[in-house]
């Protein structure tokens, strides 16, 4: 079943942000017009009033760089109900149509900016979005400012910018500065079997849950049914509970991205607090809690952590011999990942992974330093407790080096659940027949220099810039936290101006490394 619903997953994100278009609405912060045309463009409440598309063909809305504020209405902000099918694109010129739409990558700054309403005093008096029972996909927008607080009849209480109850994307948009108990960026949950509701290359960052006791869950995500978390950095959110950066509560998938320097200020979970979801090809790192895992916490038999990588996370408790700071298993499943340098006790112990006493849990093909397996049900296999020898762990680079023993020694029956062929760095995933631990597949460097590439094309990486030649296709370069950074097609031959660094280059589906100086 999880197998399953992790393709369902890929195929409806593919559907809302990639679709035909029944009608377009072209919506400038002025607006005054009926939409029909630039020349004509109307407000975005407006437009969101009047499309609806259909189950064949979505209706398609446009806006202009700019700032929107949220309506107050009810505490609900923008508000989509039952719409059949809705792909609002923002960071527009004012040039666009539905043949021509915005390109957005990594080094494109975000220049729509949707904010919640304010009151006198300048506090926020709504949520930013509101989805209930809708298929709607945002693409482009910074969203900022929200509280779920005046919320009374849609979701009270959850996702202070964002509340999804539907089959809801938002894609490329950056979630800060935001409120809620539960969810404090954003709340995603579905309604129907079949539907999925997520985030794919968002930033959710400076969100924090709301209150002080056990209902405090997420401090920038809360997930429940049917919901996915893909190609997102979560950073520097707060929860006082527990789930800093994500609280998972059932049936979410977490893939592909980095969980960083988030906190749980009172309880677990200063990373992510899964109850039966699946995370993989993840980086968690930093992140802060004060009673168990540090990292991530694993609550149930469903729960699974596969190739991850789980590293210098810390516990701020002052006493405990048998918590851990990187990994917390009261049930559940550790595959395929690397936990390294986590500690507890404020820094001063080393401590990566705990299974609890009385519960069941399984580490599988894992690399740890030190662990507390006090469950006499828990099982270990083939794990290692060796140096992974990352890249350059002080800089922040935790690819495997030349000689890790971590390469070749993860078991790809493990990673069989999780349908993606590339690692956390857009890299090839199996690279020779057998699956490495943790997030990042190892792949043999190239220096500066000239280097072939499998099926002919050749690489030179000269001072300051690549330059590809004898290749046709799809260039992609992405930096070694997995932002792309330059992408095009090729024929024949291209250069690139980059910093000095080391890059991932993928030619169509051929992956390498390479340094430039």
């Amino acid at each position: 079943m999880k197998t399953l619903y992790l393709f369902v997953v890929f195929g409806v994100v593919a559907s809302l942000c990639a679709t035909q278009a029944q009608q377009v609405y072209y919506v400038t912060p002025e607006g005054g017009g009926d939409g029909s045309s630039w020349a004509s463009a109307t407000t975005l409440e407006q437009a969101i009033g009047s499309a609806s598309g259909t189950a064949e063909a979505a209706d398609i809305i446009l806006v202009k760089k700019g700032t929107y504020t949220a309506p107050a209405t009810d505490g609900l902000g923008f508000y989509f109900q039952t719409k059949k099918q809705i792909v609002i694109y923002g960071n527009c010129e004012g040039t666009e149509s539905e043949t021509d739409l915005p390109v957005i990558d990594e080094e494109t700054p975000i220049e729509t900016y949707l904010v919640a309403p304010v009151d006198e005093n300048q506090e926020p008096v709504s949520r930013v979005i509101t989805i209930y029972k809708g298929s709607v996909a945002f693409e482009g927008f910074d969203i900022s400012g929200g509280t779920s607080a005046f919320s009374t009849s849609r979701g009270p209480n959850e996702g202070g910018s964002v509340w999804i109850y539907g089959q809801g994307v938002l894609r490329k948009c950056h979630i800060h500065g935001s409120s809620s108990q539960k969810g404090g960026g954003v709340y995603l949950s579905t309604f129907e079997e079949g539907k999925v509701a997520g985030l794919e290359s968002c930033y959710v960052y400076n969100n924090r849950s709301t209150g002080d006791g056990k209902s405090s869950l997420g401090g920038g995500i809360y997930m429940k049914s049917n919901t996915f978390v893909k190609d997102c950095i979560i950073e520097d959110n707060v929860s006082p509970y527990t789930g800093g950066g994500i609280y998972c509560e059932t049936t979410g998938v977490i893939y592909n991205s980095i969980i960083r320097n988030n906190r749980a200020e009172k309880n677990s979970a200063g990373g992510i607090r899964n109850h039966s979801g699946i995370i993989a090809n993840c980086l968690i790192v930093g992140n802060q809690a004060m009673s168990e895992g540090a990292g991530v916490q694993l609550s149930s038999e469903e729960a699974q952590i596969i190739n991850s990588t789980v590293v210098y996370n810390q516990l701020n408790n002052t006493s405990g011999s048998a918590i851990s700071g990187g990994v917390m298993v009261e049930n559940g499943h550790v595959k395929n990942c690397i936990v390294w340098g986590n500690t507890v006790n404020g820094g001063t112990v080393e401590r990566d992974i705990r299974i609890s006493n009385m519960r069941t849990g399984t580490l599988t093909n894992t690399c740890y330093k030190v662990a507390s397996i006090v469950s006499a049900d828990a099982q270990e296999i083939d794990c290692i407790q060796d140096d992974p020898l990352f890249v350059d762990a002080e800089g922040g680079d935790y690819r495997l080096a030349e000689g890790s023993p971590c390469i070749d020694t993860g078991n790809n029956d493990s990673y069989a659940v999780v349908p993606m062929d590339t690692d956390l760095n857009g890299e090839s995933r199996i690279e020779n027949n057998t699956i490495d631990m943790g997030a990042y597949e190892y792949h043999k460097d190239i220096s500066t220099g000239v280097a072939e590439l499998a099926g002919g094309p050749r690489i030179y990486a000269a001072a300051g810039r690549l330059i590809v030649v004898e290749v046709e296709g799809n260039l992609m370069v992405y930096d070694v936290l997995g932002r792309l950074r330059h992408t095009q097609i090729v024929s024949g031959q291209a250069e690139i101006t980059l910093p000095s660094g080391i890059y991932i280059v993928r030619l169509n589906k051929v992956c390498r490394k390479v340094s430039i100086r």
